[in-house]
C-alpha cells in the first residue's frame, strides 16, 4: 500500500508537472498573420510558401497575399519563399504580425535555359532557344503538349492534323527540310530522345526549349536536323508536400457546318437535271407518290453524324523535398468525346520521380511516366471518310430499317436508286474500331563530382510502347445496291511493340580565372531501337458475340515484320565568355547509324556560335537597356530517317507464285522477289544553317525582344531517284536512294513580351512573327510527286506544291468555247475554262502548272494577359497568312455537274446554277455527269486558307483567403478554345496539317478541329 500510496503522490505531481508544463506551452503558441507582397510595387503574392523552419509546418499565401500560421514560440523562425525570389528568414519574436516585401532573386536576364546536355544563362545563349514556360501552357487548356505549342513560339509552325480525340500535330521548326518520311523534329524528354508528346500531360510539364538553328542543335548530330524540343517536367521543391488538384469538364462542337440541300431541294434540282438530258429518264422514286409512300423522309446525315460532345480532365499532384532530396507524383485522368459519332479518347498518366543528394558529391534521380490511352476511331468499311459520305449521301434514305440485319437502312433500288452512299450512321455504329496504347517513358541518372568542378554523370533511359489495333465488322445488310451490306463478319487484330534504350555517360568541367569562364562537355551515347508487329485476321464468325479469333471459321491470315536500329554517337562542346560580355559557344558530333553501309556508316556534324553583348561596352550610361546582343551562329546537322537496310537490295516472298503439292495440298513459293533497289552508296543527309540574332532587355526587363534571321540549306538530300525500266526495274518495286537533292529555307522571326505591373492590375502583351521561304534548289532527275500527281516538288519551288490546271472563269456561249483551245468533246456553255499556257489549242496535261502551296508564309501568335486582385483574364490568338489548301469535298458536292454520276447530294449554293437565262460565273451549269471534266484538279478547288483564330480565351478567379481558411488557394475558370476563325476558307477547318510533307494541304473531308467551352477549377493545399 505504501508503494502505491508513494506511486499515487508521484503520480499526482507528475501529473501537476505536466498541466504547468502544457500551460506553459499553450502560453507560447500564438497565432502569426500578415501580408506577403512582391516587388516594388508592392503586389500582393499569391502562393507564396510560409514555413517555419526545420518542420513541416507551413501554408501559403492567398489572393491578397494575406497568410496566417501558429508558432510554438519566440524561438520560431518563418521562412518565406517563391520560385524567383529571393528566400527570407524572420525570426517569430514576440510578433503577431509580420509583413514581407520580396525581391526577385534573378532577373530574367539569369533565368536557366535548358539546352543540349546541360542549362545556361538566358543571357548567355548564342545560339536560337525559343521557351515555353508552364504558365503559357497551363492557360491554353489543351489536352496534349503538343497542341498546347501552337502559336507559342516563333519559327515553331505547330498544325492540326485532325480534329479527332487523340489525334496528333503536325510540327516543323523554321521550314521543311527533308522529304523523307516525315520533317518532324527530335523531342528529348528528361534527357531521354522519346517519339510523340500526345501522351504527356500538359499538367506535369515544367517547360519546353526549341532548339532552332543548327549551332543549338548540332550536339544532337544526326537526331536535330529538324530542331529539337526538349520538355523537362516538374521536379520537387523544398518546403512541406504541396499538394495540387485541378478539374475541368466542358462540352465541344463542331464550328461550321455545309449548308447542304434539304430533301425537297435535292428532288427538285435532280428533277431539273433529268429534264435537261433527254436520254435518261427520272426514276419514280423522285415522284411526290413514291416519297409519300416511303414517308417523305428527310435526313440531314450531316446533322446525324456529329454532336454536342463532353470532355473531361482531372489532375492530382504532390510535390515537396528538402536540402537532400526531393520527390514528384502526379496522376491525371482525361476524358474526351468526339463530335463524330462513336468517337473517343481517353487517357491515364501516373507519374513520378525523385532526387536525392548522397553527401557532398553524389546525386541520383529517376523519373517513371506511364501512360495508357484508349480510342474509338472512325469506322468506314465500304466507304472512306464518313464526313464526305455524311454530306454526299441522299436525303431520301432512312437511318433505320427493322427488318435488316442490323437494324439499320442502306441504299437501295426504290428508295435513292442511283445514289448509292451509304449510311454512314451505321457504319459508325456497327462496326469497331479501337486502338490501345500503353507507354512506359523512364530514366535514371547518377552524378559524380570527382573535384570541384569537374563532373561524371551516368543516364539510363528507356521508352516502351506497345500498342494494340481491334477491328470488328459483324454481318450486316444495308439495302441492296452499292455492296454496302457486309456479308461476311471479318476481325482483325494487331499489336506494335517498340522499344528504345539510350545509355550516356558524359563529363563536364567548368573554371574561371581572370574573367575567362568556361565549361566543357564531353560524352558517349548508344541508342538502339527493336520494334515488331504482327497482325492476324479471321472472317466468318457464326456467333457475333464471340468475336475472337480461334472463333474464325475461316482460318486467319497473319503477318509479322521486325525491325532493329542503332545509333553510336561521340560529342563534345565549349561555351566560354569573357567578363560575361564576350561569348562563343562551339560543338561537334559524331554519329553512326545502322542506317547506311559500313563505308558510309558516319557522320560529322560542327557548330559554332558568337554572342557580344553591347551593352556592356558601349551603352552602359543607359538606364532602360538592361542588355542588347547580337548573335551569330553556324552548324551543320543530319538526317537518316529513312528507314533501315536502304543500302541493300531487299527481298520478299512473291505474292503470286507458289505450288501446291501433294496429298495435304501443301503451298510453297517458289522463290524471292525483289522487293526495293538498294544503293552502298546512300549516305547521310546533311543541313548546314546560318542564324544572326539581335536580343533586347530594357526598361528593368520589362520589354524582351529578339529578332533573328535564318538561312537554312539542306543539300545532299536522300530521295529516292525513279529507275527507268529498261535497266530491269519491275512494277512496284521501291527506287533506291540516292543523295543528289538540295533545298534552301530562310526567313525572320521576331518575338516581343511586355510585363508591367500598376500595383494590383498587372498585364503582359506578347508577340511572334515568323516568316518561311521553302525552295528545292536542286533535284537530280524527275521531279517529285505524290502518289496522286497533284503536288510536286521541283526546282525554284516549295516542297510539294499543288500541282494541276489554271480555271479561268466559265464559258458564258459556244462562241467562247469555239474561240478557245479544244477542251473536252461535251464542253458546254456553263462549263470551267481552263488556260492553254503553252498555247498548242488543246487543254492537255502539258497544261498543268504550280497552282499553289499548303506553307504559309508567314505564322503568327499574338497574346494578352491581365490580372487584378483575385481576377485573371487570358486572350490568345493564331493566325496564319499566304497558305493553300485543296478543298476536295467542294470538287464534288460544290459543282452543279456530277463528277460521280450517282445523284449525290450537294451544296445548297448549287441550286444557283448556271443556265441560259441565268448566266453565273460562280456555279458551273447542271448536269447528271461531268463531261467537261470540272472537277479535275485546277485552281478552281485550291482556296486561299488564310486565318486568324481565337485560338484561347480564359476568364478566372481566385477566391479571398477568408473563405477558404485550411486552403492555399482555389481558383475557378471558364474557357473557349477555337472561339473563332476569321477566314475566306470554305472548308470545314483552314488548318490542314500532314506530317507527309508531300500531301500537305488536302482537305478530303478532314475532322474538323471543335469549338470547346469548358468550366474549372485549380486548388493547392
Amino acid at each position: 500500500m505504501k508503494i502505491l500510496s508513494s506511486f499515487a503522490n508521484r503520480s499526482t505531481i507528475l501529473l501537476l508537472i505536466s498541466f504547468f508544463f502544457c500551460g506553459a506551452v499553450i502560453a507560447q503558441e500564438r497565432e502569426i498573420t500578415g501580408t506577403v507582397t512582391e516587388g516594388d510595387d508592392g503586389i500582393p503574392l499569391i502562393g507564396g510558401t510560409v514555413i517555419i523552419k526545420g518542420t513541416t509546418t507551413g501554408t501559403s499565401t492567398g489572393p491578397d497575399g494575406n497568410y496566417r500560421i501558429t508558432v510554438s514560440g519566440s524561438e520560431d523562425i518563418l521562412v518565406f519563399q517563391f520560385v524567383g525570389l529571393t528566400t527570407q528568414e524572420v525570426p517569430a519574436g514576440d510578433r503577431t504580425v509580420i509583413d514581407i516585401n520580396m525581391q526577385t532573386a534573378t532577373t530574367a536576364l539569369d533565368e536557366l535555359v535548358v539546352i543540349g546536355y546541360g542549362t545556361q544563362k538566358k543571357s548567355d545563349l548564342t545560339g536560337s532557344v525559343a521557351v515555353v514556360t508552364a504558365d503559357e501552357l497551363i492557360k491554353t487548356n489543351a489536352p496534349t503538349l503538343d497542341r498546347a505549342l501552337q502559336g507559342k513560339a516563333a519559327g515553331v509552325l505547330v498544325t492540326n492534323i485532325s480534329g479527332m480525340p487523340g489525334s496528333g500535330v503536325s510540327i516543323k521548326i523554321r521550314g521543311i527540310g527533308s522529304i523523307n518520311r516525315n520533317s518532324e523534329p527530335l523531342y528529348v524528354i528528361d534527357g531521354v530522345p522519346a517519339g510523340g508528346l500526345s501522351t504527356l500531360n500538359p499538367a506535369d510539364i515544367e517547360s519546353v526549349q526549341i532548339l532552332k538553328d543548327a549551332s543549338a542543335t548540332a550536339i544532337y548530330g544526326a537526331r536535330g536536323s529538324n530542331g529539337v524540343i526538349i520538355i523537362e517536367t516538374k521536379l520537387g521543391g523544398s518546403g512541406p508536400p504541396k499538394v495540387s488538384f485541378s478539374a475541368y469538364s466542358g462540352v465541344s462542337k463542331i464550328p461550321r457546318q455545309f449548308d447542304i440541300m434539304n430533301a425537297d431541294e435535292y428532288v427538285q434540282l435532280t428533277r431539273e437535271a433529268y429534264d435537261l438530258d433527254p436520254g435518261r429518264e427520272i426514276p419514280l422514286h423522285y415522284s411526290d407518290s413514291v416519297r409519300a409512300a416511303h414517308g417523305n423522309v428527310d435526313t440531314d446525315w450531316q446533322e446525324e453524324l456529329n454532336r454536342p460532345a463532353w470532355n473531361q480532365n482531372y489532375n492530382l499532384s504532390v510535390y515537396g523535398g528538402n536540402e537532400k532530396s526531393n520527390f514528384g507524383i502526379s496522376g491525371n485522368y482525361y476524358q474526351e468525346d468526339g463530335i463524330l459519332l462513336k468517337s473517343q479518347y481517353e487517357r491515364i498518366n501516373l507519374r513520378a520521380n525523385s532526387d536525392f543528394k548522397i553527401g557532398e558529391r553524389l546525386k541520383i534521380g529517376e523519373s517513371l511516366t506511364i501512360t495508357q490511352t484508349n480510342s474509338d476511331l472512325p469506322s468506314h468499311r465500304t466507304q472512306g471518310n464518313p464526313w464526305v459520305t455524311s454530306v454526299q449521301a441522299s436525303p431520301l434514305m432512312s437511318i433505320y430499317e427493322p427488318k435488316n440485319l442490323g437494324g439499320y437502312a442502306g441504299p437501295t433500288d426504290t428508295t435513292t436508286v442511283v445514289n448509292d452512299r451509304t449510311n454512314p450512321i451505321a457504319e459508325q455504329m456497327l462496326s469497331d474500331n479501337q486502338s490501345n496504347l500503353t507507354r512506359i517513358l523512364a530514366s535514371t541518372y547518377a552524378e559524380l563530382e570527382i573535384f570541384k568542378g569537374f563532373k561524371y554523370k551516368f543516364t539510363l533511359g528507356l521508352d516502351y510502347r506497345i500498342s494494340q489495333g481491334f477491328q470488328w465488322s459483324p454481318e450486316y445488310e444495308l439495302g441492296n445496291i452499292g455492296l454496302r451490306s457486309n456479308p461476311v463478319s471479318t476481325l482483325r487484330q494487331s499489336t506494335y511493340d517498340s522499344r528504345f534504350m539510350l545509355v550516356q555517360n558524359m563529363v563536364t568541367y567548368e573554371n574561371s580565372f581572370a574573367g575567362h569562364n568556361f565549361r566543357i562537355l564531353a560524352g558517349h551515347t548508344t541508342e538502339q531501337t527493336r520494334s515488331q508487329d504482327y497482325s492476324a485476321t479471321g472472317k466468318e464468325f457464326i456467333n457475333p458475340e464471340l468475336n475472337v479469333l480461334a472463333q474464325a471459321t475461316i482460318p486467319s491470315v497473319v503477318s509479322g515484320h521486325r525491325n532493329e536500329h542503332k545509333i553510336e554517337s561521340y560529342l563534345a562542346r565549349i561555351t566560354y565568355d569573357y567578363n560575361g560580355k564576350y561569348l562563343l559557344t562551339a560543338s561537334i558530333r559524331r554519329d553512326g547509324s545502322t542506317n547506311f553501309g559500313s563505308s558510309n556508316r558516319y557522320g560529322y556534324f560542327p557548330s559554332f556560335s558568337l554572342g557580344w553583348k553591347i551593352s556592356e561596352d558601349f551603352l552602359q550610361h543607359i538606364d532602360q537597356i538592361n542588355m542588347l546582343k547580337i548573335r551569330f551562329g553556324y552548324g551543320a546537322t543530319g538526317n537518316e530517317n529513312i528507314g533501315s537496310f536502304q543500302y541493300l537490295e531487299r527481298m520478299d516472298k512473291p505474292t503470286n507464285s507458289w505450288y501446291v503439292f501433294g496429298a495435304g495440298q501443301n503451298t510453297y513459293y517458289g522463290g524471292m522477289t525483289l522487293a526495293s533497289h538498294g544503293n552502298p552508296d546512300v549516305r547521310w543527309e546533311s543541313a548546314k544553317m546560318t542564324n544572326i540574332g539581335l536580343d533586347l532587355f530594357a526598361f528593368n526587363n520589362k520589354l524582351q525582344f529578339s529578332a533573328e534571321y535564318y538561312l537554312k540549306n539542306q543539300d545532299n538530300m536522300l530521295v529516292r531517284v525513279p529507275l527507268p525500266f529498261v535497266m530491269g526495274k519491275l512494277p512496284g518495286v521501291a527506287d533506291p536512294y540516292v543523295n543528289l537533292g538540295e533545298v534552301q529555307n530562310r526567313g525572320f522571326e521576331f518575338n516581343a513580351i511586355w510585363k508591367k505591373s500598376m500595383g494590383r492590375f498587372q498585364y503582359s502583351v506578347n508577340a511572334n512573327i515568323t516568316t518561311i521561304k521553302n525552295e528545292v534548289v536542286y533535284l537530280p532527275g524527275d521531279d517529285i510527286w505524290n502518289s496522286s500527281a497533284t503536288s510536286i516538288t521541283t526546282e525554284g519551288h516549295t516542297i510539294g506544291s499543288f500541282y494541276g490546271y489554271v480555271a479561268d472563269g466559265i464559258f458564258q456561249s459556244q462562241e467562247e468555247i469555239d474561240n478557245h483551245a479544244t477542251q473536252e468533246t461535251g464542253t458546254a456553255p456553263g462549263d470551267i475554262r481552263f488556260r492553254d499556257l503553252n498555247y498548242d489549242g488543246e487543254i492537255t496535261e502539258k497544261d498543268r502548272t504550280i497552282i499553289g502551296k499548303a506553307l504559309p508564309d508567314l505564322d503568327l501568335g499574338f497574346g494578352f494577359d491581365c490580372s487584378y486582385r483575385g481576377f485573371d483574364f487570358a486572350l490568345f490568338f493564331h493566325g496564319m497568312q499566304g497558305l493553300h489548301v485543296f478543298n476536295g469535298l467542294r470538287s464534288n458536292i460544290g459543282l452543279a455537274t456530277d463528277p460521280s454520276a450517282k445523284d449525290v447530294n450537294k451544296l445548297s449554293e448549287v441550286m444557283d446554277y448556271w443556265s441560259e437565262d441565268h448566266s453565273s460565273t460562280s456555279m458551273t451549269r447542271l448536269s447528271l455527269s461531268d463531261p467537261n471534266d470540272n472537277n479535275r484538279f485546277s485552281s478552281w478547288f485550291v482556296e486561299d486558307a488564310s486565318f486568324l483564330r481565337v485560338k484561347n480565351l480564359q476568364i478566372g478567379y481566385t477566391l479571398p483567403g477568408e473563405l477558404i481558411r485550411n486552403i492555399s488557394r482555389i481558383r475557378i475558370y471558364v474557357s473557349s478554345t477555337n472561339l473563332y476563325t476569321f477566314t475566306q476558307y470554305r472548308g470545314y477547318d483552314p488548318e490542314i496539317g500532314s506530317s507527309d510533307v508531300l500531301n500537305m494541304g488536302f482537305d478530303g473531308g478532314n475532322y474538323p478541329v471543335p469549338r470547346m467551352l469548358q468550366f474549372g477549377l485549380q486548388a493547392d493545399f
